[in-house]
């Protein structure tokens, strides 16, 4: 479980300030602490936005179109950005 953990922090701490910089819509990434000094388990912190979950909402996607094509807009981003970096390990 811990060695996940590490894993998904530290893929986290790599890949959001890499779709930041391709224009993605994303909180910054204030913290990445893998050591396990303050908490015994690797953890990110990032900056609180407004709005909501996009996949908490209970809305059927047909009821929130612009809210698709601007995600779909942003993937499309950060793969245009990233598309010459190697896959994560």
């Amino acid at each position: 479980m811990l060695r996940h953990a590490a894993i998904v922090a530290q893929r986290e701490a790599l890949a959001v300030p890499l779709s930041r910089a391709a224009g993605m819509h994303t909180p910054a990434l204030l913290v990445y602490d893998p050591s396990c000094a303050v908490i015994p388990v690797p953890y990110t912190i990032y900056e609180r936005v407004p709005g909501e979950t996009l996949g908490l909402l209970v809305l059927e996607p047909h009821d929130t179109p612009h809210v698709w094509h601007e995600l779909g807009r942003d993937l499309a981003r950060l793969h245009a950005h990233t598309k010459d970096l190697a896959p994560p390990p």
